[in-house]
């Protein structure tokens, strides 16, 4: 029982170490960036890292209302930040390595690491819940991957919009 109480109490500590970014707000991307060691000048925040864009151009991100954050980590990894409401509903990522999911994917982490996967291949593992899809594919050299919040997702978007 003890032994029980202890890992359930572990495991709320290392969640709340954790800087979640999926489902957060965009002050969560800041975190991200100090984490994964991406390059940027001056103070770490979304205002002066020079790898960052903030870009909102396309009709269907009018319609939808929805920000796209982008940067790329010391290492290459480039990652993208969906935000509407507030809220990164989406993150797309790609480079040479899987990146620090627990970052990125935050709090729904654990979810997606104990969820069964939809399909799990040797270059494929997808996860879909009633919460969020995520998925990462590639072969060594070559990986990217998502994950989105189905409930934040804005009208008129999909996951497809996003690719």
């Amino acid at each position: 029982m003890r032994y029980k109480y202890l890992i359930g109490l572990a495991s709320i500590l290392a969640s709340s170490l954790s800087y979640a970014t999926l489902g957060e707000s965009p002050d969560s991307i800041n975190k991200d960036i100090q984490v994964l060691n991406t390059t940027s000048s001056g103070s770490q925040n979304l205002s002066s890292a020079k790898n960052i864009t903030a870009t909102s151009k396309a009709q269907l991100k009018q319609q939808a209302n929805y920000d796209q954050y982008s940067f790329i980590t010391d290492d290459g990894i480039t990652v993208i930040q969906y935000v509407a409401n507030g809220n990164v509903f989406a993150i797309k990522w790609s480079g040479s390595h899987i990146p620090n999911l627990r970052q990125l994917y935050g709090a729904y982490f654990p979810a997606y690491q104990t969820s069964k996967s939809a399909y799990m291949g040797t270059s494929q593992h997808k996860v879909t819940t009633t919460i969020f899809d995520a998925g990462v594919t590639g072969i060594a050299g070559a990986f990217s991957g998502y994950a989105l919040l189905k409930a934040e997702l804005p009208a008129n978007l999909t996951l497809a919009d996003l690719k």
